[in-house]
C-alpha cells in the first residue's frame, strides 16, 4: 500500500516574462543561442542595409505577420537555426500581400514586439507548413492544416533583442501603427512606409550604425536619429575589459547550449544540464 504525505509534493510552476529571462541572462553574462558571432553580425549588417536600400526606392510594402504565443511557440521556432524557409497565415488583406514584400513577425502578450524580419517570397495560397515550423504549434488541431498563408524566408532573427511594443510605442511617428491599437486582433496589419522607416531607424542602431555609415544629413532624419539614439558624432562604442568578460562567457554558454543541441539532448536531461551549468558558473 501506497501511503502519500500529507503535505504538497512536486514543483511550483512559475510563469516568467521573455523581459524577465533575458535580464536575469545579462545578469550573470548567459549568452543565448541566437547570439551571433562577428561573421554573423557583418551579414546582418548588411541585410539591414540592403532593407535600407529597398525602403529608400520605395519598392516593398511591409506587413505585420502576428502570433499569439499560447497558440504558437514562436520564440523556440525562431531560435531553431534550421528554420529559414516558413509560412505566415493570411487572414486579411490578401489581394494586397505579395511576394516581394516584407514581413515583420510580431508575438502579443506582455513581451509583444517584433521578433523577426522576413521576405515574402509568395502571394497568399493555400499552404500547409512543414513539419519544422508545424511542431511550434501548442495544439495538435492546429498542426498540418492547409489555409490560407505565404511563404516567407527569414533575413533577421531577433529573438533576444526584439523590438518590444514599449519601444514603439514612444516614438510620435508611430502613435498610430495599427498593430499599437488598444484591440490589435488578427494576424496582418499593414505597416506605412513613414513606420518601416522609423522601424528600420531602430535596426540600424542595434547593429552597429551610427551617422558615419548613412551619408543622409537630412535635418528629419539628424533629429530621429537623435531621438533612437544614436552615437553622437558617429562614434562606435569600445566594450571595456569587464564587458569583454562578459562575452566570453556568454560565449562559453553559447558553446555549451549548441553542443546539448548537437548531442540531441532535449526535455529533462536538457533542463538538468542547463541547470547545473547556472549553477558550476553562478559565481564566476
Amino acid at each position: 500500500m501506497t501511503i502519500l504525505p500529507k503535505e504538497k509534493l512536486g514543483i511550483d510552476l512559475v510563469e516568467i516574462s521573455h523581459l524577465k529571462i533575458t535580464e536575469v541572462a545579462m545578469k550573470h553574462s548567459y549568452q543565448f543561442m541566437d547570439s551571433e558571432k562577428p561573421e554573423s553580425m557583418r551579414e546582418y549588417k548588411e541585410t539591414v542595409q540592403e532593407l535600407d536600400v529597398e525602403a529608400s526606392s520605395g519598392k516593398p510594402r511591409v506587413w505585420i505577420f502576428q502570433a499569439n504565443p499560447e497558440r504558437y511557440d514562436l520564440l523556440n521556432c525562431l531560435a531553431d537555426r534550421e528554420l529559414i524557409d516558413d509560412v505566415w497565415m493570411v487572414n486579411r488583406y490578401k489581394n494586397q500581400i505579395h511576394a516581394g514584400d516584407v514581413g515583420l513577425i510580431w508575438m502579443s502578450g506582455k513581451d509583444a514586439g517584433i521578433y523577426a524580419v522576413a521576405d515574402i517570397t509568395s502571394d497568399p495560397d493555400l499552404l500547409v507548413e512543414s513539419p519544422l515550423s508545424a511542431r511550434c504549434w501548442v495544439s495538435e488541431e492546429d498542426k498540418s492544416q492547409e489555409r490560407l498563408r505565404v511563404e516567407v524566408k527569414y533575413k533577421l532573427k531577433l529573438v533576444f533583442d526584439p523590438i518590444r511594443r514599449e519601444e514603439l510605442k514612444n516614438i510620435p511617428e508611430l502613435k498610430n501603427m495599427a498593430i499599437l491599437g488598444p484591440f490589435p486582433q488578427g494576424t496582418n496589419f499593414p505597416v506605412t512606409n513613414e513606420e518601416w522607416t522609423v522601424i528600420l531607424e531602430l535596426l540600424k542602431k542595434r547593429y552597429g550604425f551610427s551617422n558615419s555609415d548613412k551619408s543622409d544629413t537630412d535635418p528629419a532624419h539628424l533629429e530621429m536619429d537623435a531621438r533612437i539614439g544614436y552615437v553622437s558624432g558617429g562614434r562606435k562604442h569600445t566594450p571595456s575589459p569587464e564587458e569583454k568578460i562578459i562575452k566570453d562567457k556568454q560565449a562559453q554558454y553559447a558553446n555549451f547550449v549548441n553542443e546539448l543541441k548537437r548531442k540531441g539532448i532535449t526535455g529533462k536531461e536538457y533542463r538538468e544540464k542547463i541547470i547545473q551549468w547556472e549553477n558550476e558558473h553562478q559565481e564566476e
